[in-house]
């Protein structure tokens, strides 16, 4: 199948970057778009012959969700997750286990005076607060006012795991009425 030629003038020139794993500049182009850099881990592993923009190495990897391309970890990095996999239970030994970090919620962010060699470059960071994303509350229905009432459930209580219209709320005050 034949390819189309593709002529962009109104791009930003790092947005077509030929590169294996995440990169600063891959971090700018989705903020620049408007994406959020916050992600769920899928998967973590460690691979001896990694092939990073042509160069072999050894290192630590993440897999996030919905990001083709891989993020290589560094020791900063790797301490942050460890950290965050301690704060969800695990133990000092288990907390360093690439497998307990996965499903962890990150955002990532570019710090631009990251000292590498003998250089100042920008280099992909964790933030240090994992993101906490609300689960929505389910809907109180109807259907579940004559069971909820039986057993003595009080309409604070309701709110505090669903949320509740006006009107589904005054059926079940009425409900309590007629008892």
């Amino acid at each position: 199948m034949k390819q189309e030629r593709v002529i962009e003038r109104d791009v930003d020139c790092r947005k077509h970057r030929k590169s294996t794993h995440l990169a600063s500049a891959d971090l700018d182009i989705m903020e620049t778009e408007g994406n959020s850099l916050i992600f769920a881990i899928e998967d973590a592993y460690y691979d001896n012959l990694a092939n990073v923009n042509g160069k072999l190495m050894e290192g630590y990897f993440v897999k996030l969700k919905g990001v083709t391309k891989h993020l290589k970890l560094n020791t900063e990095n790797k301490d942050m997750l460890s950290v965050f996999s301690g704060n969800k239970g695990f133990g000092n030994i288990e907390k360093h286990n690439l497998k307990t970090w996965i499903g962890l919620l990150i955002e990532l962010y570019v710090k631009r005076d990251v000292k590498y060699r003998k250089e100042i470059v920008n280099g992909i960071r964790i933030k240090p607060l994992q993101p906490v994303i609300k689960k929505e509350k389910p809907v109180f229905t109807e259907d579940k006012i004559t069971a909820t009432f039986d057993k003595g459930i009080t309409i604070e209580k309701i709110k505090e795991v669903y949320t509740i219209t006006k009107e589904i709320e005054q059926k079940y005050l009425e409900h309590g009425a007629k008892k």
